[in-house]
Formats: C-alpha cells, sequence, structure tokens
C-alpha cells in the first residue's frame, strides 16, 4: 500500500479507537463527565503528545530517540526546582528549559549526523548520563509541589474551561509537525532515513539529522516544562515509563524505526488513545500497576501495524566478521580478572565485588551478544526485577520452592529470548522498541508479584553461599566469574565460525538478567522492585569499552567481560574518592559515549565530507 494512503488508514483507524476509548470512559463514569474532566484530560495528554510528535522528527530521519524520557525528565528537574518567584523568573527558567533541551538534541545530532554513530547507542547513553543528572538534581526532591508562579503562567489563562498554553501548543506543534511532514525539510529527512548513502552525496545529510534532533529535544524539554508546572518534580525513576509511553503514541500514528516515519497528527492521536486508556483504569476499577502493561500493549499493536504497512525494508544492521583480537581480549580480561581480585584480596569486606562483578559481567555478555546481532535489549533491567522478586516470592526461604522459582523463571527468560528473536528477523531496527514492550509487560507482572507477596526471601544456605568466602572470596563467585568467562568464550568461537542465531543472543540476554536478579536477591536476601535498574548502564558501558559495536556485529564477548571488570575496579576506587552512585553513572555514560564514537574518529570520518 502507497505510504499517503496507509497514512490515512493510519488516521481513520486512530481515530476509531480514540472515539470508542472517550465513549468507554464517559459509559462507565456514568455519563458524570464535567468541563473539570476533559480539562485534565487535556492536561494529561499534552506532555506526552509534544514529545511523541517531536519523536516522528529522528524517526524520519532514520534514528530513534532513547534519550527522550530521561531528556524530560532532567528539565522536569531543573525547571521543578528553580528558585521561581514570579513571571519573568518562569520565563527565565523556561528560557533554561529549552537551552538544556536544545543542547541534548544538538549532541545527540552531532555524533550520528558528523560521526555516524549509531543513533541507539548515542542516545542510550546520553539518556543514561543525563538521566544520571537528573537523579543527582533531584536528590531528595521528588513529588515537590510545582512553582506557583510557573503553574499560573502555564496553566491559570483558560477559555471556555480548558487551558489556553497547552492547548494552543498542542494545536500549533500538529500544524508545524505536519506542514514539515510535507515540506522540503521533511522530504530531505525522509530521503536521509531511507536511503543515506544517497542523501550524503546529494544532500546535507549531517546537518539535517542534527537539525532533527535538535528539534526533538526542544519538544522533550517542553513536556518537562508542561510536568513541572502540573505535578512538580516527578520521581526520578520514571524515565523508562514515560520512554514506553512516547513510543507506544509514536507507534500507534505510525512511526517506529526502520519500518515507518508516520505524521505529527498521528502521534497526536496515539498520545490520546494512551491518555485515555489511562483514565479508564479508575472507573473500571484496574489496578495502577497495570498500567506499564497497557502501555506495552499498544506499543506492541503499533508494531504490528507498522510492519504490515511498512514503507522501508525491515532489515538489520550489517554484520561483519569479528574484527577485536583473540589475544588482545585475553588480555584484557585477565587485567579485569586480576585487578577485582586484588582488590576482594586487599580488603575482605569488598569480596562481593567479585560476585557482582562477575553477575554484571554475566550481563555485558548478553547485552553484548544481542548488540553484535544488530539489536538491543531494554528488557533487561525489567527482567532483573521479575527474576529477584520471583525467587523471593516463590521460594519464601525453602529450597523445594527455590527450585520451583528458578525453574519458572528460566522458562520465562527463555521464551522471552526466542520471542525477541523471532520479532527481531520481521521488525529489523524496530525490535529496540518490541523489546522496550517487553519491559512494560515484564516491568507491570514484577509489580503484580511484589503486591501480590510483599515479603519474602531466599532459602538462608543460598545467602550463605554468595556471602561466605573460601580463600579471600565468596564461594559463589568461585562458580560465578570461570562461568562467564566459559560462555564468553563459547559465544566468541560460535560467532566466530558464523553461527549468527539470534536466538541464542537474546536467550542469553535474558537468562543473564534473570539470574543475576537471583543473585541480586540472594546477595541482600530478599528484593524491593527499583534497586537494579541502573545495573544495565555498568554492562552496556562494559560491552562497548571491550569492544562490541552498535550496528557493526563485531568484538569480543570476552573482552567485553574484562572491560565490565575494570569498570567494577575503577567504580569501587571512584567511591573511595566520595563520588556519589550518580555521578559514577554520569562517568560511565560518558566512557560509552567514547568507546562508540572512538571508531569513528579513528576512520577520521569527522573531517571527511561527502563527495
Amino acid at each position: 500500500m502507497p505510504p499517503r494512503r496507509s497514512g490515512r488508514l493510519f488516521l481513520l483507524v486512530e481515530g476509531g479507537v480514540l472515539a470508542a476509548l472517550l465513549i468507554a470512559w464517559a459509559l462507565f463514569s456514568h455519563g458524570n463527565l464535567t468541563a473539570e474532566d476533559w480539562s485534565g484530560f487535556l492536561l494529561a495528554m499534552t506532555p506526552l503528545a509534544i514529545a511523541a510528535m517531536v519523536q516522528t522528527v529522528p524517526i524520519l530521519a532514520g534514528g530513534q530517540g532513547l534519550a527522550a524520557g530521561a531528556t524530560t525528565l532532567l528539565v522536569n528537574v531543573v525547571v521543578g526546582t528553580a528558585p521561581i518567584d514570579g513571571p519573568a523568573g518562569a520565563v527565565l527558567w523556561i528560557a533554561v528549559g529549552l537551552a538544556i533541551g536544545a543542547a541534548v538534541g544538538w549532541f545527540n545530532g552531532f555524533l550520528i549526523g558528523t560521526l555516524r554513530v549509531p543513533s541507539t547507542g548515542v542516545t542510550y547513553a546520553t539518556g543514561a548520563g543525563i538521566g544520571a543528572l537528573a537523579f543527582l538534581l533531584a536528590g531528595s526532591d521528588g513529588g515537590l509541589q510545582q512553582p506557583q508562579a510557573l503553574a499560573d503562567l502555564l496553566y491559570a489563562p483558560q477559555l471556555l474551561g480548558l487551558p489556553i498554553v497547552p492547548t494552543a501548543l498542542v494545536i500549533a506543534m500538529a500544524i508545524v509537525g505536519t506542514v514539515l511532514h510535507h515540506a522540503r525539510f521533511g522530504r530531505a529527512l525522509r530521503v536521509t532515513g531511507a536511503r543515506l548513502p544517497l542523501a550524503e552525496r546529494r544532500l546535507p545529510a549531517a546537518r539535517l539529522r542534527c537539525l532533527a534532533y535538535t528539534i526533538a529535544g526542544l519538544g522533550y524539554a517542553v513536556a518537562g516544562i508542561l510536568l513541572a508546572g502540573q505535578v512538580g518534580v516527578l520521581d526520578s525513576m520514571l524515565a523508562m515509563p514515560i520512554l514506553l509511553q512516547i513510543f507506544a503514541a509514536a507507534a500507534l500514528g505510525g512511526s517506529c524505526p526502520g519500518l515507518r516515519a508516520g505524521p505529527a497528527i498521528g502521534a497526536l492521536l496515539g498520545a490520546a488513545i494512551v491518555t485515555a486508556t489511562g483514565n479508564l483504569f479508575v472507573p473500571i476499577g484496574l489496578p495502577d500497576v497495570l498500567s506499564p502493561a497497557v502501555d506495552a500493549g499498544w506499543l506492541l499493536l503499533g508494531l504490528i501495524a507498522c510492519r504490515v504497512f511498512a514503507d522501508r525494508h525491515a532489515a538489520m544492521p550489517p554484520r561483519a566478521a569479528a574484527s577485536f583480537s583473540p589475544r588482545r581480549a585475553n588480555l584484557v580480561v585477565a587485567m579485569g580478572a586480576l585487578l577485582i581480585l586484588a582488590v576482594a584480596w586487599a580488603r575482605p569486606e569488598a569480596g562481593y565485588l567479585v560476585t557482582s562483578g562477575a553477575g554484571i559481567g554475566l550481563l555485558a555478555l548478553g547485552q553484548g551478544a544481542v548488540i553484535r546481532g544488530g539489536g538491543f535489549d531494554l528488557s533487561m533491567p525489567a527482567m532483573i526485577s521479575f527474576g529477584g522478586l520471583v525467587g523471593v516470592a516463590v521460594s519464601q526461604g525453602s529450597w523445594p520452592g527455590f527450585l520451583l522459582a528458578t525453574f519458572l523463571i528460566a522458562i520465562v527468560a527463555v521464551l522471552l529470548g526466542l520471542w525477541h528473536a523471532a520479532l527481531a528477523r520481521r521488525l529489523g531496527r524496530g525490535i529496540v522498541l518490541a523489546t522496550l514492550a517487553s519491559a512494560g509487560l515484564l516491568q507491570a507482572a514484577a509489580a503484580g508479584i511484589e503486591v501480590w507477596s510483599p515479603t519474602g526471601f531466599v532459602p538462608l544456605a543460598l545467602t550463605a553461599f554468595v556471602s561466605h568466602g573460601w580463600l579471600g572470596l565468596p564461594l559463589a563467585a568461585w562458580l560465578l566469574l570461570p562461568s562467564a568467562v566459559l560462555l564468553a568464550v563459547v559465544l566468541d568461537r560460535l560467532w566466530r565460525r558464523g553461527n549468527r542465531d539470534l536466538r541464542i543472543a537474546y536467550c542469553a540476554s535474558a537468562l543473564g538478567a534473570a539470574g543475576f536478579g537471583v543473585v541480586t536477591a540472594a546477595i541482600g536476601g530478599g528484593f524491593r522492585l527499583g534497586i537494579v535498574d541502573t545495573s544495565m548502564i555498568p554492562a552496556v558501558a562494559g560491552a562497548v569499552i571491550g569492544g562490541v559495536r552498535f550496528a557493526r556485529g563485531d568484538g569480543s564477548l570476552l573482552a567485553a567481560l574484562g572491560a565490565t571488570l575494570l569498570i567494577q575496579c575503577a567504580d569501587t576506587l571512584l567511591v573511595a574518592f566520595g563520588l556519589s552512585y550518580e555521578a559514577r553513572l554520569f562517568a560511565m555514560a560518558l566512557a560509552m559515549l567514547a568507546a562508540a564514537a572512538l571508531p569513528q574518529l579513528e576512520a577520521g570520518r569527522l573531517w571527511r565530507r561527502p563527495a
């Protein structure tokens, strides 16, 4: 079907779904919807709609914006905690928030457009860095009441019971987005996204992509400012749920990286659908823990529709043979192992570092295998939470219960890995969003388990196995570290022999994440949702620093394991210098960006201009 006709079909279906949801909302509310209800619906939809509409711009240019949620959160924290004491101060801090969003977007666009670093790696790394910065700035201010002067400026002027500023913003951005989509700029972005080699010869492709991400950054900043004026400072753990809703709205509107580039008006309708679904939770009586699962369901439906009406070839990035020297890989892993063992033996109380380092090394192996296969697994933090919570909820301190929990966790992990591998062959680069949808489903399941069984613990013997040592190291370390090395060697050998089966990569990622969740529960004796969401950052940093490159299909997982252990040693030294956890995560994100950009700098692409 031609793209224009399929776009009209998307809008028609979206309109029907939205109308059905609004009718259901009215029916379940017994027809008692007031002007305040509709005003609240508009207020809840506006930040999401703006972020989703601007998300279509980098997708049109052939990329994606995984930093959307973190950028929104950072601007929200900066503006929400600012000392605003009047309209002039509100305008000043709005300008500061816009400047932050534009700077983040320009930085992403520069790395992606000029250095040609893959957008997945760049936007994830910058999202991790600015997310850590947002955590650091927020401190204990989560839930702080919004600045009154900012709220008055944005929401006090009303017409017919509706706030003028948010309404005008949504309408203006929908009109501008539609015009840009069909204007010369939009057509140039479409060529850049669909046929980059041709665009680099005939168009200023680097400047176009840089401008696309700058526009996106400005839109994320607007969303953060609106949220600061509406609800104050958000919880610092909401970056991933925000990202899930943004991509769900964009996918429902027909925008998916590598498959389709839908219009801004489609993303607006998608945001209205996501918001209307959330409004149904209260009258129907559904628990809030199901919210991520519903958002994930909308995202999956949008991805399926984008695949059916794709106007681009859903191919994975080209994968080359491994170019990282096995001898160099052995040197890196040996250095990492020796250093972390030296730290543990020098400081007996730090013996758990070997256990946690080996556990995060398993995460790096799984994520590195997925990256080497051309994808990226965003479901890893949710799988960690799911594994840990199921382990403590089902076992309740007994060995039979723990064995049953381990079996259930392994079954879910394998099924998830096979599901992702099957989707990767059909969605191409859209698999990244599919793993984000899986993260929403797993997060809802984990939250439900925590509500169902708020207490629980692993068998005491397992905790002793993790904490008690032999020759200065925990017993678990003697099992995990050799197992990680053996797994890295096996996966590297399979890859060099031409076995590029994505099922192995995604199953390794899911099983490694689930196993790390169980190990984390064993170290602490129990598990609480959200305490390990940041474990993925050092794992991805270790994989990238170890030589596994996005969209190239090369690198050694053995070196990635060694780099992860080196990161653990460096992290321990930074702790000794008194750096906070957020500052250390920010440093890891910078190291990840540098490692991702280094191959491009070595190739001289920074100064090479298209012919």
